[in-house]
């Protein structure tokens, strides 16, 4: 079973998306082609979300070589985008600073519930304000604003339990480059500060932003899907929604699974489901019947019709489609 009209490259791994959404488990894969030399891709971020800096690099698709660590693969990263970076040899990757174009020009806009914590915790006086200096030269190193300032790689929404030199890249995972200014990941969700810091009500602790992120990547990633979004100002809002919970540190799981929610049904309103001519949500052998009676002559089908007959996605409808659509309806492909 194939669904037309571009969305996620993700065969969501997710029970929430699955369950929640019913996206057929068959849905086609639609990720960028790997390029040539290379083995699968991984999704990749660079953030700085406590400080209210969003992205540097917003998450998408990187591709990788099989064996190779996700230090190798961050590497490469930089190079393409151009940025400086200071983190060692690639054997013992440490990242202690990235360049970060214009951040002499932003403000930090930490949330909220978090600074009340730097500030009884005497990480931010309101006279005199960080107690450790603040970035030079556009370049946000381990130690800025912050003692316990620095960044940090997750796998899948976990602190990696060793460096990212010997973390392999595994095809379809989430890695994001953190910047943490308190409690050694504390501010992030994912660390309870090693026992040294207190306990507070933290809305981040235990996020998942992985398959949102998945999602966002597949977005960059196709120029069509972006254009159907900027066009329609609904969809557009909706993703607009999205994209500022998904960046925003405070959220909480909730908010984070209605807004990716929302954006996946708003973008499969426009699905169909190929082989399903007839539209009535399942592929039948009528459907077969309508698409051997148009490669004939003997019908014109137009609109999502004419789409959903293509079904081998040839660019013509023919013989072929129709045996094709024949045999899924039969229980014999997919």
């Amino acid at each position: 079973m194939k669904l037309c009209k571009k969305l996620m490259a993700v065969l969501f791994a997710a029970a929430l998306l699955f369950t929640l959404l019913a996206v057929p488990a068959a849905a086609e894969s639609r990720t960028p082609e790997v390029p040539e030399g290379y083995d699968g891709f991984v999704v990749m971020s660079v953030e700085a979300l406590p400080l209210g800096f969003d992205y540097l690099i917003m998450p998408t698709y990187v591709p990788f070589h099989e064996g190779e660590s996700v230090a190798e693969v961050t590497v490469r990263l930089f190079e393409e985008a151009g940025l400086s970076y200071s983190a060692g040899d690639i054997e013992s990757f440490n990242l202690t600073s990235v360049e970060w174009p214009y951040l002499d020009m932003l403000t930090p806009r930490v949330p909220d519930y978090l600074m009340e914590q730097l500030i009884e915790n005497y990480c931010y006086d309101e006279e005199e304000g960080w107690d450790q200096p603040e970035p030079t030269g556009n370049m946000l190193a381990a130690g800025n604003y912050t003692y316990y300032s620095g960044w940090m790689i997750a796998e899948n929404d976990e602190i990696t339990p060793v460096g990212a030199a010997e973390v392999t890249a595994v095809e379809g995972n989430v890695y994001r480059w953190m910047y943490s200014i308190y409690g050694y990941g504390m501010d992030i969700g994912m660390s309870d500060g090693w026992g040294m810091f207190p306990e507070f009500e933290n809305p981040a602790m235990g996020v998942q932003r992985s398959d949102a992120y998945t999602i966002l990547a597949e977005i960059l990633s196709d120029p069509d899907l972006q254009n159907t979004i900027l066009n329609d100002d609904e969809l557009y809002s909706i993703y607009s929604e999205f994209y500022n919970t998904i960046a925003y540190q405070g959220s909480t799981q909730e908010e984070i699974d209605a807004v990716t929610m929302a954006l996946i049904e708003a973008l499969i309103s426009d699905w169909t489901l190929m082989g399903d001519v007839d539209l009535d949500g399942e592929i039948t052998i009528s459907d077969s019947l309508l698409i051997m009676r148009h490669a004939m002559g003997l019908i014109a089908l137009d609109g999502d019709a004419l789409e959903a007959a293509d079904y081998d996605e040839s660019g013509e409808i023919d013989v072929t489609d129709a045996l094709l659509v024949m045999r899924v309806s039969m229980g014999l492909a997919d």
